[in-house]
């Protein structure tokens, strides 16, 4: 048997292999930490997002609000003028009290430009055909109120429901989501999108548990992981420039990771206290 200074070879490499694994682990390990702290940092620091569109105001927690105490109007396809009309609440419809009234049913609508209704008139959208078939079946102590914002996806739904429409004391809430989460989940930036948004939740504070879902969702090897393939997906594009080439698109395909954030988010919900507040809440999701 082989020695090396009176010690067996094996023995001396297995310290060393030892060594060297423990020496990789540590340095991923700082490194994962350090990232976290970075993140920490930088949401502490974040400011409130600018808005150049004049519908909406900036907000850390969701990017984006309609804006309150607004309207304005633009050219339907027939011709004809659409009204668009937020309440004081930033809510598309009539004013309403933040406090419900005794005796009063009220349905919160949550989701994007389909509940908001980006192309319907005041009059009709979702929200108001709604609220007249309940009045015609139910009886007129039901009051549907459109919580939609254009652009939004369903993480954006579920902060939004935490953070605002828990407030209104809604008795169901409805969550009419797919078509911007398919289109955006596809994407070769989705995941660095999601990190953006979970620092302004970070940001914000109130919903800890939704950036603690992002992360095991999105992130579950960790920071790390995420910023390697970042670094990856810039440098191909750095050197497609450097080339004077234009790189190929990146092909869109449906993330498993992005797929487990639509139900994480489901159970993030019931975490905020909305099984409580909305004991009857219906969920359609199209994903």
């Amino acid at each position: 048997m082989h020695r090396v200074n009176g010690a067996p070879r094996f023995y001396v490499f297995g310290v060393w292999l030892g060594s060297v694994v423990l020496l990789g682990a540590g340095v991923l390990g700082g490194a994962e930490v350090g990232l976290r702290l970075r993140r920490d940092w930088i949401a502490a620091h974040l400011p409130v997002p600018p808005q150049d569109d004049p519908r909406f105001v900036g907000d850390r927690m969701l990017r984006i609000k309609n804006r309150p105490s607004y309207a304005y109007e633009s050219q339907a396809a027939n011709g004809g003028v659409q009204h668009y009309t937020n309440n004081s609440l930033g809510l598309r419809g009539p004013e309403i009290t933040r406090d419900k009234p005794p005796g009063l049913q009220r349905v919160v609508i949550v989701g994007g430009s389909t509940v908001y209704g980006a192309l319907d008139d005041d009059s009709v959208t979702l929200s108001q055909q709604l609220e007249a078939i309940l009045h015609q079946e139910v009886g007129p102590n039901v009051q549907v109120v459109n919580g939609g914002v254009p652009g939004y996806v369903a993480l954006r739904e579920v902060a939004f429901v935490c953070s605002d429409v828990l407030d209104l004391q809604p008795d169901v809430v409805v969550d009419l989501d797919g078509l911007n989460d398919i289109y955006y989940g596809t994407l070769e930036e989705r995941p660095a999108q999601i990190a953006a948004d979970q620092l302004g939740m970070l940001a914000d504070g109130r919903c800890p548990e939704i950036p603690a879902m992002i992360d095991s969702t999105t992130f579950p090897h960790g920071l790390l992981e995420y910023h390697a393939q970042m670094l990856y997906r810039d440098a191909r594009l750095a050197l497609f420039h450097q080339l004077h080439a234009v790189p190929p698109p990146a092909p869109r395909v449906v993330s498993e990771r992005i797929i487990a954030l639509q139900p994480a988010r489901l159970g993030s919900w019931h975490a905020t206290g909305a099984s409580e507040a909305a004991p009857w809440s219906l969920r359609c999701n199209r994903w």
